[in-house]
C-alpha cells in the first residue's frame, strides 16, 4: 500500500468486479518486446513484482498501445524447477486494464511458437483465489498448494527475505548464534517474523 498504492488499488478493484476499465482479447494484437526497458518499465508501473529476468516478452496491443504483457522463462532453480528443454515458466502477466481473455490469447500463440512440453507457474495466495483465477480460465491444472511463508522486517515498511538470514549467512556476518534457532537471533537483532499466505503452483502439459 506505501510502495505500490496504484497497483494494489487496481487489484482490489479488479479483485471486488469494479472494474469498469475493460476491452477483450480479440480486439487485441500480439507482437513480441524485444526491449527488455519497455518490458521492464510496464511490469514496474503495472505488477506488484515489478520486472523480471524472462526471455520471452509477449505485448498484447490496442490501438499500437501496450496493454497487456505476458512474459516466459526458464525454471527457477529457487523453486526447484529442473532447466529441461521444453519447460517454461510464465513468469509474469500485467495489464493496463481488464482484457477479458488476453492470458489465453498470448498463452496460445506462445505454445504454437514455441512447441513447449509444459509451462508452469505460482500464484500469491495473499492475491489470487485458488479455483477462480487465470490459470483455471487458461486450461491450466492445479498442482500444490505450500504452506505460509515468512520474511523478516524490523520498521514494519521494509520486507527482508529468510534466505539472507540463515544460519550460514548470520554466522558469514559474525554473528554468534550459539545453540540459538534462527528466530531467536532474529529477534534478538529486532526483527519480526511476518507471514504470506504460501503460493499454488498450477501446470500445463502437452504431448505431441
Amino acid at each position: 500500500w506505501l510502495n505500490k498504492r496504484k497497483i494494489v488499488e487496481n487489484k482490489l478493484i479488479s479483485i471486488l468486479g469494479c472494474n469498469h476499465n475493460k476491452t477483450y482479447g480479440r480486439k487485441c494484437i500480439i507482437k513480441e518486446i524485444d526491449d527488455p526497458k519497455i518490458k521492464n518499465n510496464f511490469l514496474t508501473k503495472h505488477h506488484i513484482q515489478g520486472a523480471d529476468r524472462s526471455k520471452v516478452k509477449i505485448g498484447l496491443y490496442e490501438n499500437n498501445i501496450l496493454i497487456g504483457i505476458m512474459t516466459f522463462s526458464s525454471p527457477r532453480m529457487v523453486l526447484g524447477g529442473k532447466n529441461f528443454e521444453g519447460f517454461w515458466e510464465l513468469s509474469r502477466y500485467a495489464t493496463s486494464k481488464q482484457i477479458i481473455g488476453g492470458a489465453s490469447k498470448i498463452i496460445s500463440y506462445f505454445v504454437k511458437k514455441y512447441n513447449p512440453k509444459k509451462i508452469y507457474s505460482y500464484s500469491d495466495n495473499r492475491w489470487t483465489d485458488v479455483k477462480k483465477n487465470m490459470y483455471v480460465s487458461s486450461g491450466f491444472k492445479f498442482v500444490s498448494s505450500s504452506s505460509p511463508g515468512y520474511f523478516y522486517t524490523k520498521d514494519y515498511l521494509t520486507r527482508h527475505h529468510r534466505f539472507l538470514f540463515s544460519k550460514q549467512n548470520l554466522q558469514k556476518k559474525g554473528i554468534n548464534i550459539n545453540n540459538k534457532t534462527e528466530r531467536e537471533v532474529m529477534e534478538e537483532l529486532g526483527y519480526t517474523r511476518i507471514w504470506d499466505c504460501g503460493v499454488t503452483k498450477y501446470e500445463m502439459k502437452f504431448n505431441y
